[in-house]
């Protein structure tokens, strides 16, 4: 089976920029429904054709979107939920001042305050994939549907 659309996707890599800094490292599996834009999109179109068990090295300028354009805005930890583990890059909802859910990035933490933005901490850079499929397999009815890979056991929408 090779990676293609509608198909499910596990896999690990690492992220490093153009100086070889680590960005990011996955080394537990993750999933992904393939070409449903639930994954980094310049990846994805890199991963077709890839067999459960290749490996791949892919560059990629622009991964996480244009440089950011605004400074971050620093909130105090106190006001997000208690025992949340911040790094940078970590995305998360919010709501926003017109009342949707609006996704944030993490840039970083500075004692008691996290610097968040709208805009990826790693957009504009030239980034560097290296990882492997680990397995695929065809998505669920339920997935399909949803849009998105579920977990052992199927998933849950609160």
């Amino acid at each position: 089976m090779q990676v293609e659309n509608g198909q499910v996707v596990t896999l690990t890599y690492t992220a490093t920029d153009a100086d070889g800094k680590l960005l990011e490292a996955v080394r537990q599996p993750i999933a992904y429904l393939h070409g449903r834009n639930n994954f980094i999109e310049a990846l994805e179109g890199a991963l077709a054709g890839l067999s459960a068990g290749e490996s791949f090295e892919v560059a990629v300028q622009d991964a996480y979107g244009p440089a950011p354009t605004q400074e971050p805005v620093a909130v105090p930890k106190k006001e997000f939920p208690k025992g949340w583990d911040f790094w940078t890059g970590l995305m998360f909802a919010a709501p926003g001042s017109d009342g949707q859910r609006a996704n944030l990035f993490v840039h970083g933490v500075r004692g008691s305050r996290v610097l968040v933005s709208p805009e990826h901490p790693w957009g504009g850079r030239k980034v560097t994939f290296q990882g492997t499929i680990v397995g695929i397999r065809a998505a669920t009815y339920e997935e399909h549907q949803h849009g998105h890979a579920h977990g052992p056991g199927g998933h849950h929408h609160g």
